[in-house]
Order: C-alpha cells, then structure tokens, then sequence
C-alpha cells in the first residue's frame, strides 16, 4: 500500500471510528509465518492473511532515484516481512481487518561484530535502497559490522536523499569534487568516501566493536567535527577530549561555532546497541521513549516533556510511559525508596537506574539519577538536557551511589 493510500485508509479508519463512537486499536504481533502470512497476537490469538492489509513499509516495492548521470534508476527495496519480526498493526472498524502498520522500530538492518551487535532502525525506503552498496563498500575497508551504523549516519545526513547521501564532500577523502556541502555528484563516491571517514573515525575514538557505545559515540561525534574534537586543535581553540560527553560537544562548538553538538543523539535515534548480556529485556522500550526526549532543558523541579525537566521527572517519565514501571513524580531518593532494589555494578545492565550523591544539597542522601545504558553510559536529564553521557568519568564515579533494578 503505497503512503498516500496508507494515509487515506487512516483517515477513512478515524472516521469511522468517531462515527461508531468506538476508540480505535492498536495492537503488537509478532510474523508466525510468511506463505500464507499469519502475524500471532498472544498465545492464542492468530490472525490470519486474509484479514491483513499490507502498508508499503512491510512490502517489497520500487522507487525511482537520481543517477550519476542525471537519469533515473528504478531501484527494488526488499522490505517484506521476516518470521519473528515484531509488528504494529491497525484494528480497522468491525474487527475482521487489520492494518500492519509497520515494523515495531521501523526499518532495521541488523550487524554483529566484536563488542556486541547493533542495529539501524526508522530508516528510510531512500537509505535502505543504498544497502546493498554500503555492504559492499564496507566490505573493503573491514567495516561489515557497521553496516548499521553506517546507515544510521547516512539517515541523520541526508535521509537518503540527493547525490551525496554522506555528506562527505567536504571530507578528506574527496579527492574528484568540489569540497562544499553537497559537492559530490555521485552517490556511489558519496558512500565511499563517507565509510572511510567513519573507518578513520571508529580508529581514532578507539572503538572496538558496533556495541562499543562510548567508542560509537566519540566516533560519530569526530565525523561531525572532525578529528579536532579528540586531538586537539593547532588555532589553540580546542585541547581535544578524549571521553565523549554531551557537555564537551557543546563545548566544542562553542568554542569553535562549528558542527552540530547534537549529532550524537541526533545518529543515535537510528541506532540501537543489544550487547548479549548486557541488556535488559525493558531496554528497548525505555530507549524509545528517552530518545524523544533528547534536548529538552534541563530545569530543577521542572516535569514538562520537551519543555522543562529535571532527572527525577526524566526517570518517572521514561518509565512511566514505556510501560515498563508506573512511577509517578518523586525525587531520585524516592526512586531508589519506593521502586528499586540495589543491585551491584557486576549485576547492571542498559535498562537498571544509576543513582548518585551529593551532586547538590537537597537534605537527601540521592541527589541524581539516570537510566544506565551499558557500556559505562546513562541516558538522563543533567547538566543542560537530556542526553547520554559517560558515567565513568572522575565527577560520577566520586558522586557514585548504586544501580537499581525495579521492583
């Protein structure tokens, strides 16, 4: 079903639903079986073929893109749905049609390599279509296991759109075309030259591996700034950083006006570490929800989403609305009183709380939380916003209090 009759089906489901005066559904599945597809609801509910309707996000389609040479290429995208792929389907009015929406998380292209896995999710049908070319390229350089992650870059630069999807003209690597934004013409070169930016970059930041998250994040940060941001710059505006934070990307562009001090979280939205044993089963939900709240200010007492939060506020929220715990509005203290049981470092894993002391004087022993998100990283609301950081560095593990699981 191609985007504009999805949307008109959508709106004809919304009509009649006011109508019937009865809310719409939606409902999760998971693909029992693809010929005849089946998509299983619980234990005991399957819904067969004949009462599915497909949107285009879960079919094979074509879609036309700009060549070198200025021509048109029609180019298949293989998107039909896998066994065991997680699905968001549409009750439609009357109960015996169903529309699969898409893809629980979208597009995703999976990777493994050492370190962990990781996937790229919510890509475009336009970044997608570039797949099989970024495999082949990535190939070359040693980089297969980041496939992922060089679709997740590819998707924050352009989406998949226009001549340069990497946005790599400017790079080092551009040796054929003018080095000013969108300088390259083709997009082939465009991917070459953007994977060994980003090979350049994973070597630099010391990365081992696509689950690796403080290496991905110093990575993809020295891609948007260049390797200034790690080495240090000769202008003496910049001594380099050699721990990734969000802090020190704001820093940066400060103090230099140059590149986005988002660009982390802004790639991270379509990239999700699953290091086995190291991730909870609620992780992935708790993300989701986090990572719609990128950015929004950082304001003591503050419990607006998107306008004005602060940590406790931040946890209660991520929990509460992900589904994995109700946690109403209390303090990081009461977080750790009321829903947590401590558990050791050796025990945490991305989805546990992180909780520390004496970070300001509030007449309680906690004073700061966040969402632990594996590989010595945090998902929460400080300094400015909310962003991931490192919780490994000299600030937190002095203040450093527990990890807690819920209860």
């Amino acid at each position: 079903m191609p985007a504009n009759e999805l949307l008109k089906t959508i709106k004809q489901i919304v009509k009649d639903t006011v109508n019937a005066g009865k809310p719409a559904t939606i409902l999760y599945g998971t693909v029992n079986a693809v010929s005849p597809l089946s998509i299983k609801i619980d234990q005991k509910t399957f819904i067969p073929q004949s009462q599915l309707q497909l949107s285009r996000n879960v079919t094979d389609f074509q879609i036309q893109m700009d060549s070198a040479d200025g021509t048109k290429t029609s180019v298949n995208v293989y998107n039909s749905l896998k066994k065991d792929e997680g699905v968001t389907l549409l009750r439609m009015p009357g109960g015996q049609q169903f529309l699969i929406i898409d893809r629980t998380g979208g597009y995703s292209v999976n990777g493994t390599g050492v370190d962990g896995s990781a996937s790229a999710i919510n890509l475009s049908a336009a970044v997608l279509a570039y797949k099989s070319t970024v495999e082949s390229v990535a190939a070359d350089y040693g980089m297969t296991a980041y496939v992922p992650l060089i679709l997740a870059v590819m998707m924050q630069e352009s989406g998949g759109n226009g001549k340069d999807p990497m946005q790599s003209a400017e790079g080092e690597y551009n040796t054929k075309y003018p080095k000013v934004p969108n300088g390259i013409t083709d997009p082939n070169y465009s991917i070459q030259c953007g994977i060994q930016e980003l090979h350049k970059a994973l070597q630099i930041a010391g990365c081992k591996g696509p689950g690796d998250q403080p290496g991905i994040s110093m990575a993809l940060q020295i891609y948007n700034y260049g390797p200034a941001f790690y080495l240090g710059r000769a202008d003496g505006k910049w001594n380099g950083c050699k721990t990734w934070s969000q802090a020190a990307a704001a820093e940066y562009h400060n103090a230099t006006g140059e590149g986005d001090p988002l660009y982390v979280p802004h790639v991270l939205r379509y990239y999700r570490i699953s290091n086995t044993g190291t991730v909870g089963a609620n992780w992935a939900k708790l993300k989701a929800v986090g990572d719609s709240l990128l950015g929004t200010p950082y304001v003591l007492g503050g419990n607006t989403p998107h306008k004005a939060m602060d940590c406790s506020s931040f946890v209660c929220y991520v929990f509460t609305h992900s589904g994995v715990k109700n946690m109403p509005r209390c303090t990081a203290q009461g977080i750790f009183d009321n829903y947590c049981k401590a558990i050791s470092a050796s025990e945490a894993v991305a989805g546990d709380i992180i909780f520390f002391k004496g970070t300001y004087n509030c007449g309680e022993t906690i004073t700061h939380v966040g969402i632990y998100a594996g590989n010595g990283t945090m998902l929460e609301e400080g300094g400015t916003q909310v962003q991931y950081t490192s919780c490994t560095t000299p600030y937190w593990k002095q203040h450093f209090y527990s990890y807690g699981r819920v209860k």
